[in-house]
């Protein structure tokens, strides 16, 4: 009985959020990408905290496939945080490819 109308008032929400962020709310200030590192180091570090408490307490109830695949998603974590960090790096150090002057535009495009 309730779906159908909670379903119109999250519609009509999104559409008018989206509304606002797109052509309301405008940022005066854009940070280029400062933050990221920072933010997704930490996002990460806590996945990986999330992991091995994980473990442990799949250890401590004595669940063994619990604990290997634990293992295995703080290791694709670990592996997915180094290929990001090296590859959006400079991208967050120096700017995007878009706002590279034309003459240095074949410098940074090599590295996407």
């Amino acid at each position: 009985f309730l779906l159908p109308f909670t379903l119109v008032y999250f519609v009509l929400a999104y559409l008018s959020q989206k509304y606002n962020i797109i052509y309301v709310n405008v940022p005066t200030y854009e940070g280029g990408g400062n933050l990221w590192p920072t933010v997704f180091n930490r996002c990460v570090a806590s996945l990986v905290v999330v992991h091995v408490t994980y473990i442990g307490i799949f250890a401590a109830y004595i669940f063994p496939p619990g604990s290997i695949v634990s293992i295995i998603g703080a290791i694709s974590t670990v592996v997915f945080w180094r290929i990001t960090t090296s590859r959006f790096r400079y991208l967050s150090k120096y700017g995007s490819v878009q706002n590279s002057p034309p003459n240095q535009m074949h410098l940074t495009a090599s590295l996407l």
